[in-house]
C-alpha cells in the first residue's frame, strides 16, 4: 500500500486544508469585512501558519485535540490576519 504523504508533507496539507475551512469560519466572524471568498481562504491559509507557529513558540495550547483544535488555532489566526487586513486598508479618518 503506497503512502501519499508523511512527516511535513502531511502537515502542509492538513494546514492548508483546515486554513481554507478556517477563513470560512473567519469570514463568518467577522462580517463586516467583505474581502471575498478568495481572500478569506488566503487568510485563512496565512492565518493557519502565523497562529500555528505563534502558538507553538509561545507554548500555548489549542483548547481541542486533534483537527478540532487546529482548526481552534487555525481559526483565530485567520481572524487576526482578516482584522489587521482590515485596521490596515481602512480608510484614514480625516480631521475637521
Amino acid at each position: 500500500m503506497a503512502v501519499l504523504a508523511t512527516g511535513s508533507t502531511m502537515y502542509i496539507i492538513t494546514i492548508v486544508v483546515v486554513g481554507v475551512i478556517a477563513g470560512v469560519l473567519a469570514s463568518v466572524v467577522m462580517r463586516g469585512s467583505s474581502v471575498g471568498v478568495y481572500r478569506y481562504v488566503l487568510f485563512g491559509i496565512v492565518g493557519a501558519f502565523i497562529a500555528g507557529w505563534a502558538f507553538g513558540e509561545l507554548g500555548w495550547h489549542a483548547p481541542f485535540s486533534g483537527i478540532a483544535g487546529v482548526t481552534a488555532v487555525a481559526c483565530v489566526g485567520a481572524a487576526g490576519a482578516l482584522a489587521f487586513s482590515w485596521l490596515w486598508t481602512r480608510p484614514a479618518r480625516t480631521r475637521r
